[in-house]
């Protein structure tokens, strides 16, 4: 049996960028407080940041980042708050459930909503 989930709200975001960056991380963990650095802690590299960079732009329908913005990024809180902003500003849109669970199949995983 298919399980359907509600729409994604904004009190979600936060949570669900943390999972995308986990997802996505080199060193994994079981969970993230937001303020653990993405290169440092997290062993993100170029390459790395650029796959997060694609799947929240393609999640959240965001422009492409100027360099001299991402590099401003450098803890987990700054992309939530990076997310957060554009979704308050008009330039990024919620995800629908179809959008989030496709993204998580990329990576062989199956989404569970928090809550």
């Amino acid at each position: 049996m298919t399980q359907t989930y509600p729409a994604i709200r904004a009190q979600d975001v936060p949570d669900l960028v943390r999972t995308v960056v986990l997802l996505v991380a080199p060193h994994k963990r079981e969970r993230l407080t937001g303020s653990e650095q993405l290169i440092n802690e997290l062993a993100f590299h170029s390459l790395v940041l650029a796959e997060l960079a694609f799947s929240l732009e393609d999640l959240f329908e965001l422009e492409a980042l100027a360099p001299e913005q991402a590099m401003g990024l450098e803890t987990v809180d700054d992309i939530v708050a990076l997310v957060a902003g554009a979704l308050e500003d008009g330039t990024a849109t919620l995800p629908e459930v179809s959008g989030v669970e496709a993204v998580f199949a990329r990576y062989g995983k199956q989404w569970q909503p928090a809550g």
